[in-house]
């Protein structure tokens, strides 16, 4: 590829997995639409449609993690660092539009919370991967010393533990092992180690096209599976959207198997992928979040083909203004950094 590009042009790395963190993000944002617009109404034509979209969209957090696996997490705190700059920006921020367009009140003891949003959680996945990170080391080692037979009992073990058991709780209705629907560290750790076994041993028997079609069988048998459950239960049944569930699970190594075998380079998707974080950050703030898609973009307006259509555009549309505002941040930082540097150059 080098001799197209000439000598000195580095090559463009592999772009198949940004191109599914950028898909995954706008799952993500689309999972969100649909707790924003709230149709718990049994029959009701966004009650289906609900429960269609987000039933492909629920596995973006796992397969976001099978990543983090699959390449193995290598920690600098540096890089660290710069997430929770970012975050605590606009955390911080956010505060003080809330309060500045008075959709909130000034609580000093809550809101002080906000200048520390990692350690506090104020968003949930930014802590837990950062715990992630952290254990990650010892992951990694432990992954170097365990052999592939040991390391696929261990597996088989975590999934039954931790995937199979929460599935039947959350249908017979008791209690789970973690009682975190997945969104804890264990599920993480548990998809982490999967990840660096696919990056490792597994090797691909079939056509890609096997693991799309299995996404797909694997999202509609959610989304069937729970509006029958729902019609036999009498109310809306959503607990297998739980991110340590069965069908998401299955989905979640199906779509990031299909990902994984297709071969895409793009500068392009690689540059829009390094935004995945900032777009989660920027629309999931738990003081503005209904604000913007209720009083700002009004989803709870929509129905029907309109509905359908807000929750493919609308993600697109977020993504890219969130974009914008993380590009000014950086062009911000970037200044201020330069400022400070040149400072110090002219002391000397």
């Amino acid at each position: 590829m080098n001799k197209f590009l000439g000598k000195n042009t580095p090559s463009i790395r592999e772009s198949n997995m940004e191109l599914l963190r950028v898909l995954c993000m706008l799952f993500i944002v689309c999972g969100h639409i649909t707790l924003a617009h709230k149709s718990d109404l049994m029959g009701d034509s966004s009650y289906y449609i609900n429960y269609f979209f987000r039933s492909f969209a629920v596995v973006a957090v796992n397969v976001y993690v099978l990543i983090s696996g699959y390449y193995g997490i290598k920690l600098k705190v540096k890089k660290l660092g710069e997430i929770n700059t970012m975050v605590t920006v606009y955390s911080v921020l956010f505060v003080l539009f809330s309060l500045w367009v008075g959709i909130h009140e000034l609580q000093i003891r809550k809101d002080f919370l906000f200048l520390f949003p990692v350690i506090t959680k104020q968003y949930w996945f930014i802590t837990v991967y950062f715990v992630l990170c952290f254990l990650s080391p010892f992951l990694n080692l432990f992954i170097d010393k365990i052999d592939k037979k040991n390391l696929e009992r261990l597996l088989l073990t975590l999934f039954a533990c931790f995937c199979l058991l929460p599935t039947f709780s959350f249908l017979f209705n008791f209690p789970s092992i973690t009682e975190d629907a997945g969104y804890g560290i264990v599920n993480f750790c548990f998809l982490y180690l999967l990840g660096r076994y696919i990056r490792l041993y597994y090797r691909r028997n079939f056509s890609k096209y096997v693991y799309w079609i299995g996404y797909g069988i694997a999202a509609l048998g959610l989304c069937i599976f729970q509006l029958s459950y729902s019609y036999i239960l009498g109310f809306p049944f959503t607990s297998l959207w739980s991110y340590d569930t069965f069908f998401v699970f299955i989905g979640a190594i199906f779509l990031f198997m299909y990902f994984r075998e297709i071969k895409i380079r793009s500068r392009l998707i690689n540059y829009v992928a390094t935004y995945a974080l900032s777009v989660y950050v920027l629309h999931f703030h738990p003081l503005t979040f209904s604000y913007f898609f209720n009083d700002i973009l009004k989803v709870q307006k929509y129905e029907g083909w309109e509905y359908v259509v807000l929750l493919v555009i609308l993600p697109v549309f977020i993504y890219v203004v969130c974009m914008g505002v993380e590009f000014l941040r950086r062009c911000c930082f970037l200044a201020i950094k330069e400022c400070i540097n040149g400072s110090r150059l002219n002391r000397f």
